[in-house]
């Protein structure tokens, strides 16, 4: 037990992810329309138990210290340059090299978005990875104890919210949740005074105004819809309810005009919520014993490295496809991974448990590791849920790896030139 209460992180974000999964699904007033099969669990508790088997077999050097070579200041400045720098690249190629406009609906946005990819230089996609450290700068503010009133940790806090513009742009609500779950990890691991009822309510509030911001984006993505009862009929017909359809009273109590609309939008809002989490484990088991199913090899997962290595055009352009039968849905990261690798996935959750032991134990006596082990702890939170490091998700990995090496050459050329003087 004391093992487990050292690295209470790391195993509380394992069972966080699991209680909220079940509780979610045990609330849920759906049914299931798959029987779920063994093979589905089984391959799920051994990619948990292999994760959990690779944190626990590894051991790194513990007295191997890591020596700053900036003062937090520094590489404040440097982190924040960067990524206010990349978001600018961003922004340029979103409005002016796509053509997206805050006047578009999100669906024309979204249209517009896929159709003009081709235009985006390599300059554009090397933004596009350097600006997933919007989280970084808070989180060493408040690993490395900097003043919070300081106008760099100010800086800090208006860069992570950056990416709420994109959002806006094109009605996507995972950032909304992204940056919620952000904050409230970091306050939880950095801010570790007793929980109060004042806390609860800002907390409980915090949840209302993050549901809230969702069902406004929800809104006006399907504003198309003025009769109510038909945008009601496609949500509850949408793909999140092909595994865990609604129960015939739910479909009564929305088609029901006695109630309250704004009661029906935030009923709305629980549920598709409820869905979003849960369905992910249904999808993946819809598609476990699919023979005809195309093995990708990691192109499914980090589709985001054959897609830069394309945009570059040095090389001969490499072939990625998504081979789900059921395209774009959530399958969860064993889903994602199964389809990649099969049962080699134990593989890359063992390595993966390995990883994070290594994380884990630099981020004890280094500040900079800390936003890397936020977002793995936000990976082991929503295995069940979401291939996290699908697409862009591999990128706050690629960016630290990048920022290590920045960090690592800058303090060379001060070392040398220290010694030169």
């Amino acid at each position: 037990m004391s093992f487990v209460k050292k690295y209470q992180l790391f195993f509380g974000s394992i069972f966080l992810g699991l209680i909220l999964w079940g509780v979610l699904f045990a609330f849920l007033p759906v049914t299931i329309t798959e029987a779920i099969k063994t093979d589905t669990i089984a391959f799920i508790v051994a990619s948990y138990l292999a994760l959990i088997l690779g944190f626990l077999c590894s051991r790194f050097n513990k007295s191997a210290e890591t020596t700053h070579k900036f003062k937090v200041k520094t590489i404040l400045k440097i982190l924040i340059l960067i990524i206010v720098s990349s978001f600018i690249l961003r922004w340029i190629d979103l409005f002016f090299v796509r053509e997206l406009s805050f006047n578009n609906e999100f669906k024309v946005n979204r249209w517009i978005n896929d159709l003009n990819y081709h235009r985006s230089n390599i300059l554009f996609s090397m933004a596009s990875i350097f600006k997933s450290l919007y989280f970084f700068p808070v989180v060493i503010v408040l690993a490395s104890k900097f003043k919070r009133t300081h106008l760099l940790a100010i800086l800090s806090y208006i860069v992570l919210l950056l990416p709420l513009i994109e959002a806006i742009l094109k009605g996507t609500r995972k950032p909304v949740f992204e940056i919620f779950l952000i904050v409230l990890l970091f306050l939880v691991i950095y801010d570790r005074s007793k929980l109060n009822f004042k806390k609860i309510i800002v907390l409980i509030l915090g949840c209302l105004v993050v549901l809230t911001i969702s069902l406004t984006i929800l809104l006006k993505r399907e504003n198309s819809y003025s009769d109510n009862s038909v945008f009601y009929n496609r949500m509850l017909n949408s793909k999140y309810n092909d595994m865990l359809k609604p129960k015939p009273y739910v479909e009564n109590f929305f088609n029901n005009e006695s109630y309250p609309e704004v009661l029906k939008l935030y009923t709305l809002i629980f549920l598709q919520t409820g869905q979003y989490i849960c369905h992910g484990v249904f999808e993946f088991n819809h598609i476990i014993d699919n023979q005809d199913l195309t093995k990708t090899k990691g192109s499914y997962t980090f589709v985001a490295i054959p897609k830069f290595i394309n945009k570059i055009g040095l090389f001969n352009r490499i072939s990625y496809g998504n081979p789900s039968p059921r395209t774009y849905v959530y399958l969860t990261t064993f889903g994602g991974l199964y389809i990649d690798f099969r049962w080699a996935t134990l593989i890359i959750m063992f390595l993966f448990g390995v990883l994070q032991k290594y994380v884990y134990q630099k981020s004890i006596k280094s500040f900079i590791y800390a936003p890397i082990l936020i977002y793995f702890l936000i990976i082991n939170v929503f295995l069940l849920v979401i291939n996290y490091l699908r697409g862009a998700g591999i990128y706050p990995i690629l960016s630290f790896l990048l920022m290590l090496l920045v960090f690592e050459i800058l303090g060379s050329k001060l070392h040398e030139k220290s010694i030169s003087t």
